[in-house]
């Protein structure tokens, strides 16, 4: 079965194969031969006859390809299976002697600039990244955000504001929190100019740290931190689609952008909830129930008697956001709709 971690390393010539061997070794990589140069005393490695035949099953499933042999072969075989640059694997080509690794796709949010220079140091090569930011020194707006831990909102902003700061301008940067961690990278001063919304939205090249929905104009690139916590309370065997209609409708309300959800919260009594469950597995963000002592003493603005009747707290929903985020402040209060109460805080 395909690695999740591991990356995979194909082959299609001896010579070749034997450099897989040694790679895979090194990366903890899964070794995949062309048919005529596999041999007997291997059963760890997976022969094929059709490099693009195998890509069908094996291009999603590692996180990393590394091919060994001609670049075109590779660029050939990875071609029908490329969505975007934000999603697809790294992919490197390393020549069968050994001399060159050549990053070829997701150099950045990928890893791939990354992993040429360490596939290169272990055995001895050359490392070749042809990406613009790395030959010019320049920073790649896209791996800082990775960095940082920001999902980015409108990746074909990326190229632009790279190009901007390529040609030597300067991206206004509108980050109120200090997520890129500007205060302590004065490297980065020389093509980031910090400001306020009003400037920035006038800009021609622009960074927003926000986790509000914004216009995206040309040349503003969206960057969204995980730093909203939402508080969720739902009746008895509410459906997931429920809630996350609820969700949305409220963020789109509030013009929050739901990519900064950092996480759900509710009261243990919701821990067997599959509704609230599902729905934490569609968002792709971790769930934390908390025990009614723990949401007790939360100071909220919507206090519920009916709510501590049948649950023995005074809040659910905004005791939980708030605790969640560290008792930071509410967002948005509790709103409800018939099944479902929903507070963010941040």
């Amino acid at each position: 079965m395909p690695s999740s971690t591991s990356p995979a390393i194909y082959a299609f010539t001896r010579q070749g194969a034997a450099m897989a061997r040694r790679i895979g070794r090194l990366a903890n990589g899964r070794v995949h031969l062309h048919a005529r140069c596999a041999e007997p005393g291997f059963p760890e490695e997976i022969v094929f006859e059709s490099i693009r035949d195998l890509l069908a099953s094996t291009f999603s499933h590692y996180p990393a390809h590394i091919f060994v042999g001609a670049a075109g072969i590779a660029v050939r075989a990875i071609a029908p299976h490329l969505q975007s640059k934000d999603t697809d694997p790294c992919v490197v080509a390393m020549d069968q002697d050994g001399m060159f690794c050549v990053s070829l796709l997701s150099g950045h949010l990928g890893g791939g600039n990354a992993l040429a220079r360490d596939i290169a140091d272990m055995v001895g090569a050359q490392p070749v990244i042809t990406t613009a930011t790395d030959r010019q020194a320049v920073p790649a707006i896209d791996l800082l955000a990775q960095q940082a831990g920001l999902g980015i909102g409108n990746i074909q902003a990326v190229k632009l504001v790279s190009g901007h700061l390529l040609d030597g301008g300067k991206a206004a940067l509108f980050d109120p929190d200090d997520h890129l961690q500007f205060s302590q990278r004065p490297d980065l001063a020389a093509y980031f100019q910090p400001t306020t919304e009003t400037v920035a939205a006038d800009a021609p090249c622009a960074v927003w740290v926000d986790y509000r929905v914004r216009p995206s104009a040309p040349g503003h690139l969206l960057l969204h931190p995980k730093n909203i916590s939402v508080g969720i309370g739902c009746r008895r065997d509410t459906p997931c689609q429920e809630i996350l209609d609820h969700l949305r409708t409220v963020f789109a309300a509030q013009g929050l952008h739901t990519d900064s959800i950092a996480g759900l919260a509710s009261i243990d009594a919701k821990q067997d909830e599959p509704g609230l469950l599902e729905a934490a597995r569609e968002l792709g963000v971790p769930v934390t129930f908390y025990p009614p002592e723990k949401l007790q003493g939360v100071d909220v603005p919507n206090p519920s008697d009916r709510v501590q009747q049948h649950m023995g707290v005074e809040s659910v929903c905004e005791a939980a956001a708030l605790t969640l985020a560290a008792n930071k402040q509410l967002i948005v209060p509790k709103t409800k709709s018939p099944r479902v109460t929903l507070a963010a805080a941040c």
